[in-house]
């Protein structure tokens, strides 16, 4: 990736901060760890990447010494993202990729190996498949912000979709109390504030205004938020870590009928 990719990547890292996205675990064994210090005093480098690209706030990073360490952190804080040497004392990386699938803790486990002789040699011997990216290191700590932004970025879409659902949410429960009082749903979502809802946002996390629709006798009503793309109707996933975001999330009469994370 290069620093003008990245660039246009970060254009509302305002987001980050608001979302307070921060947290990366860093899992490697004591001397991958000094290795990895003496080829960039690690945080010093990965700030001042940041700073370069006009980015003040660099992610948090934490380091542990072994996969059980790095399983009860991520059980216990909310961690974003876990980049991982190949082989730490008690489990190599692979295993590890696989223990955070398979307990649903939904953080994607990034691979850095020293050089591509490493990395081949893993891959022949472990079941990568729990993996989402393999990256090469060589001592550049400028390969750790083309890691560490796109999974910002990724979690700061996977917030708004959240956010969008429960706005959604609420504005059935709005509507609802409407139609229990008057026997028909809004015609429009302004109308339910102040009686139903002291403010109604106007549009979706994305900014997208919602897409509202009510049957010509207002007994039903289809929601719709156009999710990241802004574009009505779905489409392909996103490649990094093949979260979707772009498809619309769409509510019939207070229930989801098309609801991306479940997808």
């Amino acid at each position: 990736m290069t620093t003008s990719e990245i660039r246009h990547r970060v254009h509302d890292y305002q987001d980050l901060m608001h979302y307070r996205i921060m947290d990366i675990l860093l899992v490697s064994t004591p001397y991958d760890t000094f290795i990895l210090e003496e080829a960039g005093e690690l945080a010093e480098r990965m700030l001042g990447e940041f700073r370069n690209l006009d980015l003040h706030y660099a992610p948090a990073l934490t380091g542990v010494t072994s996969g059980v360490e790095a399983l009860r952190l991520v059980r216990e804080r909310h961690i974003n993202l876990i980049i991982t040497t190949p082989h730490l004392p008690d489990m190599d990386a692979a295993e590890l990729a696989r223990l955070v699938r398979d307990e649903g803790l939904d953080v994607p486990v990034v691979l850095l190996a020293w050089d591509t002789r490493e990395l081949r040699d893993f891959e022949a011997r472990a079941d990568t498949s729990a993996i989402e990216r393999t990256f090469v290191w060589q001592g550049d700590a400028r390969i750790l912000v083309a890691i560490v932004i796109p999974a910002l970025l990724t979690a700061v879409d996977r917030s708004r979709q959240r956010r969008s659902m429960a706005d959604m949410q609420n504005l059935a429960k709005a509507n609802s109390m409407q139609q229990i009082d008057s026997g028909v749903f809004t015609v429009a979502l302004a109308n339910l504030s102040p009686n139903y809802l002291m403010v109604v946002p106007a549009e979706d996390a994305w900014g997208n205004a919602w897409v509202y629709v009510p049957d010509a006798n207002q007994l039903t009503y289809e929601l719709r938020s156009l999710g990241k793309d802004g574009a009505n109707g779905p489409a392909p996933p996103t490649p990094w870590f093949n979260e979707p975001y772009e498809p619309d999330i769409v509510m019939n009469t207070g229930q989801f009928t098309q609801n991306p994370v479940n997808q």
